[in-house]
């Protein structure tokens, strides 16, 4: 007899993603490199198709050139998949180019740091501390070398901001304990590393989208809770939170997840609009799980909130079974790019520290 899943599965499901010419769709492997510093940026890279939000095939390139008219280019990812590691990688190389071409400044952002560690990311970056106490001391996750560090050694290198984007681990474990109104009680200090409070909550579009994973995950007929219970336990036989959630899930029940998970997108929406509004012009590359940004809702819709003007572009990096298939009801709106990887590359989960 199944087991019901309970609320910690369910964060598993949300941090670690959703989740030629233009005729055609791009399509291949992910080519080895070697990045700055003689960074191996090949990381088991497979094969991709790249489509348009509605399944009309389209290149790389094109999204490239759509950077002309776009402040922020979000790209949704799932965690542990190495292809998309590749891409990004790519993606941000292009970046560079179309950003130097167009005389702009350039950002990276990540879902991956917490806002806390900045000035330990600024020290790398900067040069003045190893490499070691930076991975140390800034609690990068456990994936780093093969995922991220090809990133930021990209950014060290080309002498561009990394921003430590999210909100610090035990104030958004805080908010799925207890609810928003947990955090009135921290320090003015503590208050720095997150969003304004009271910080936007989730939209109906986004409740909509989380209630429907809910139910998912814990369907009725197997003893499930209600997408608004508060009184779910999210301990599993899995409680080591911070081996199975780069995050902590909390001990609270759905709603109060919600909001914990409208606090990331809140402060890592909020981190980006404070940097756009101190560098004028800059393309701003965001990094994050597909659940905090797919189909618009999330981190693009409070970054809205905090900075109405910024244009952004959402693409999606998603793992298929085949890639070459657009399937609509899986795959279609779920960002204004959409791109496949092949699902049989994803080796088993690497989890986040």
């Amino acid at each position: 007899m199944p087991t019901r899943p309970t609320l910690l599965v369910l964060a598993l499901i949300l941090l670690f993603g959703l989740t030629g010419p233009s005729a055609v769709a791009q399509s291949g492997t992910v080519a080895s490199e070697t990045g700055p510093a003689g960074t191996d940026t090949s990381r088991g890279p497979g094969d991709y198709v790249v489509y348009a939000s509605d399944g009309t095939p389209m290149s790389l390139d094109r999204v490239i050139a759509a950077l002309d008219t776009v402040d922020v280019l979000f790209i949704g990812e799932t965690h542990d998949d190495p292809t998309a590691h590749a891409l990004q990688d790519s993606l941000l190389r292009r970046v560079e180019q179309a950003a130097d071409t167009a005389g702009r400044p350039i950002a990276l952002s990540l879902e991956m740091f917490e806002r806390d560690v900045q000035p330990v990311v600024d020290e790398y970056l900067s040069g003045d501390i190893a490499e070691r106490h930076f991975i140390d001391d800034a609690r990068a996750w456990q994936n780093y070398h093969s995922a991220y560090r090809p990133l930021v050694e990209r950014a060290r290198a080309g002498g561009y901001p990394v921003l430590a984007a999210n909100a610090p681990r035990r104030y958004v474990n805080r908010v799925a304990r207890e609810g928003p109104a947990a955090l009135e009680t921290l320090s003015s200090w503590a208050r720095d590393w997150l969003a304004p409070l009271p910080y936007p909550g989730p939209s109906d579009a986004y409740r909509d989208k989380w209630q429907t994973l809910m139910r998912r995950a814990m369907p009725e007929d197997h003893g499930g809770a209600s997408p608004d219970s508060t009184d779910a336990s999210p301990h599993g036989e899995d409680h080591d939170e911070k081996a199975a959630h780069p995050h902590g899930a909390g001990k609270g029940g759905a709603s109060t997840m919600l909001q914990a998970q409208a606090l990331w997108d809140a402060t890592m929406a909020h981190t980006i609009a404070r940097h756009l509004l101190r560098r004028p012009g800059t393309i701003v590359v965001h990094l994050t799980g597909g659940f905090h940004v797919s189909r618009g809702t999330g981190t693009p819709e409070a970054l809205r909130h905090y900075r109405p003007s910024a244009r952004s572009l959402v693409v999606m990096i998603r793992p298929a079974a085949d890639p070459s298939t657009f399937e609509a009801e899986q795959h279609e709106g779920l960002g204004d790019v959409v791109i496949l990887t092949e699902e049989a590359k994803v080796p088993s989960r690497t989890r986040g520290r």
